[in-house]
């Protein structure tokens, strides 16, 4: 239902704002001059997000072992990191765009103040969002369920992992301007570094380590720290 009526109140407002955006599907013609150009930096950003999905599928292998209250409250926390990521993931989209723009019109002096800009608008709400994790972390888990065992095991990942949230500000600001230099390549083996090199080793070592689930949170805030460190040196 909420799909249905996004989608009506979205092609309302171009039908309003964009006269003649939207053309019939039969005049739709291949133009390669528009899509060969796309392609270099749609592919990557699109395997990286598909590479988010496949990380939190793979952590999942070291949380269940610790049963079904880890395994749920993982589930909860995940859909958190999701909303977290969101205002920093739509700064990157545009980032990318504009930073393809000043490139092709040769004003690279201009990337850099597009750059502080971009962490300037994420910081404040991801800074708000991270402090909110680390002084009510329970509160925040009982939005969703009120069960003991699982708030306390989803309390905990969020006193770790808030300090990752502040990096996502850095990671996908640096993301921005390196795809849309037609880098993404560059991006998305960063991520897949990240989740075979550090996140998935580190969940493993860190389990057998005896640190059980907190291990695999640590595991997570890792690979954080971890790829936003090499965008931002790159």
């Amino acid at each position: 239902i909420v799909s249905i009526i996004a989608i009506i109140v979205s092609v309302g407002y171009l039908l309003r704002h964009y006269k003649g955006l939207l053309i019939k599907p039969t005049k739709l013609r291949w133009d390669r001059d528009i899509l060969v150009p796309l392609l270099p930096i749609s592919i990557p950003v699109f395997i990286q997000q598909f590479l988010l999905a496949l990380g939190y599928t793979c952590i999942i292998i070291f949380v269940n072992p610790f049963g079904i209250d880890a395994t749920a409250a993982f589930y909860i926390i995940s859909r958190i990191d999701s909303l977290v990521a969101l205002p920093a993931i739509a700064v990157m989209i545009a980032m990318t765009i504009l930073t393809k723009q000043l490139v092709q019109g040769e004003k690279l002096e201009r990337i850099k103040s597009l750059f502080h800009w971009g962490l300037l608008i994420n910081f404040p709400f991801t800074f708000l969002i991270a402090l909110s994790c680390f002084l009510f972390p329970e509160w925040i888990i009982r939005i969703f369920i009120t069960t003991p065992s699982i708030v306390t095991i989803g309390a905990d990942y969020l006193k770790i992992i808030c300090f990752g949230y502040l990096l996502f500000t850095l990671l996908y600001a640096c993301n921005g301007i390196i795809n849309g230099a037609g880098k993404g390549g560059v991006t998305l083996v960063f991520s897949l570094a990240s989740l075979l090199v550090i996140r998935v080793p580190a969940a493993a070592i860190l389990t057998q380590a005896g640190f059980k689930v907190t291990g695999v949170w640590f595991a997570v805030l890792t690979s954080f720290i971890a790829l936003a460190i090499c965008s931002w040196l790159y």
